[in-house]
């Protein structure tokens, strides 16, 4: 799987996000944690579904 960072700008909010695979979006929050590494196998099966 190919995972790139993109910061997402809305007025004065920036929120940093991982982008894996293509296809509709899906949000999964990560609670304040500093990464989204503990979603890693749900992001997996998601993207893999396309």
């Amino acid at each position: 799987m190919n995972r790139r960072s993109e910061i997402v700008t809305t007025g004065p909010v920036s929120t940093g996000t991982y982008v894996d695979g293509t296809g509709p979006d899906v949000i999964l929050p990560s609670y304040g944690r500093d990464s989204g590494d503990g979603f890693g196998s749900l992001t997996a099966a998601l993207a893999g579904a396309g």
